[in-house]
């Protein structure tokens, strides 16, 4: 090849490679706890153990999340959706390829003689006395439609980490509940010890009773509450096993033997702030869907910024060099500018969609933020109730209630009262303890999706 033919290429070549100042380091993999940097950057990921030996362990309710965090296989695949737009940003940054091109022309298709040397003799198809040409050609972006395809790449990249740190918190929370559920089962297993203790005690109170002032129908009654609190016993520790599973299973160990839990309900207690409006203002800074959605506008208005740069044609340059024989001596260079004329497609399809993405994304913004603003109000209102409620029947409604069942008995075994009031009395209590662990769980449910709602890692 030519001076002039090495200087060409070198000359493309160096235009291709030259880098962009939008690009960033891509090729490290997405960290599955880089949501916290969404908070808190400088906060560093506690180095792994052995995931099972840190599941059949003591669990704090902070271990139990960052567990899941690390394993759990859903969040795990939203971490690879982030590495795929990592990918299409390096994919947008690069420039379009050269074309190389080589032509050979003039080739005789009949037996003929070039010049008046008959020693050189040219036979039928042969390549030898054709023109020989090297072209290389290049499209330049004159338009910054590069420029325009990284960003979107980049907005869309943010997205998908604003997404991945939505589903982190929802883990999170989720991971919350099944802790509290834990709890909460364990605590129902304790009422339901507690009643079936009463029912036996009952049961002995009515078989020191039977010389002459027991009727069999309270004892037929004493046994039919025995045998029934067994059953409740059975249903507890049932309860108690599945919500054991459902927590292996978030934490990406199903069938691993959860063990003991050691942080104590209430989890958290309400999040302190002077009124609703400042953890409102909290949540629309920080949800993570809130940020999503904002990221997705930008995304949408850099989408609409390419296909309006789409609209300009690209300028495509071309430099060729020809060589002659059958001398060899004769070399030719040329140049090619190519321009597309935008006379049938002008992009104004896509620029239409475009903008109609965009109007999309800004609405669904809107509406995330007012659904968030209205769950965050809600869910303040449910704790101040809910809280208020567990408090009563732990310190007041339950044990009130476990009294009025001790005085009953000794009335009934003193003869004073009819053993109907006994049941009356175990009734009260059961239903009061089947209400206090609902609201307790409710709580637990209200407080998770608060946190969730403020992207908070931790409870006040």
């Amino acid at each position: 090849m030519t001076h002039l033919a090495r200087s060409s290429f070198v000359f493309l070549v160096a235009l291709v490679g030259c880098s962009s100042a939008t690009e960033r380091d891509t090729s490290e993999p997405f960290d599955p706890r880089a949501f916290a940097k969404l908070e808190s950057p400088e906060t560093a990921p506690r180095p792994r153990v052995d995931l099972e030996k840190r599941v059949t362990g003591e669990l704090t309710l902070e271990d139990a999340q960052e567990i899941a965090l690390a394993q759990n296989p859903g969040l795990l695949s939203n971490a690879d959706a982030v590495d795929a737009a990592r990918a299409r940003i390096r994919e947008a940054q690069n420039f379009t390829n050269p074309v190389f091109t080589f032509t050979k022309s003039d080739v005789p298709l009949s037996n003929t003689v070039e010049g008046e040397n008959n020693i050189f003799r040219v036979r039928n198809f042969d390549l030898r006395p054709g023109q020989t040409a090297w072209g290389l050609s290049k499209d330049l972006d004159v338009s910054g439609k590069r420029l325009a395809r990284v960003d979107v790449a980049l907005e869309n990249e943010r997205q998908s980490e604003a997404q991945f740190a939505s589903a982190a918190h929802a883990l999170r929370a989720q991971v919350r509940v099944a802790y509290a559920q834990v709890l909460v089962a364990e605590k129902t297993l304790d009422l339901a010890h507690e009643s079936r203790d009463m029912a036996k005690k009952n049961l002995e109170i009515i078989g020191a009773l039977a010389g002459g002032k027991g009727l069999m129908s309270d004892k037929l009654r004493a046994e039919a509450e025995a045998t029934r609190s067994e059953s409740d016993v059975a249903q507890a520790e049932r309860a108690l096993e599945s919500s054991r599973c459902f927590l292996a299973l978030l934490l990406g160990a199903p069938g691993a033997a959860v063990g003991k839990l050691t942080s104590k309900l209430p989890l958290s207690g309400i999040p302190e702030a002077k009124n609703d409006d400042e953890l409102v203002n909290e949540a629309l800074a920080r949800n993570a869907d809130v940020i999503a959605a904002r990221r997705a506008v930008r995304s949408a208005e850099s989408n609409l910024k390419l296909q309006n740069r789409a609209q300009i044609p690209d300028l495509t340059v071309g430099l060729q060099v020809n060589l002659y024989e059958p001398d060899k001596q004769t070399v030719t260079g040329g140049l090619t500018l190519g321009l597309p004329l935008p006379v049938f497609d002008q992009n104004r399809g896509q620029i239409a969609e475009a903008t109609a993405l965009l109007h999309q994304a800004e609405k669904t913004q809107a509406q995330t933020e007012n659904t968030v603003m209205t769950a965050v109000r809600d869910d303040v209102e449910q704790l101040r109730v809910s809280g208020a409620r567990w408090e009563r029947f732990e310190k007041e409604i339950l044990p009130k209630l476990r009294e009025a069942v001790r005085l009953t008995e000794a009335s009934y075994e003193g003869g004073k009262i009819l053993y109907l009031d006994v049941i009356t009395a175990r009734q009260a209590f059961n239903q009061a303890a089947s209400d206090y662990v609902n609201v307790l769980l409710a709580y637990e449910t209200t407080l998770a999706d608060l946190e969730r709602l403020l992207a908070r890692r931790k409870g006040p």
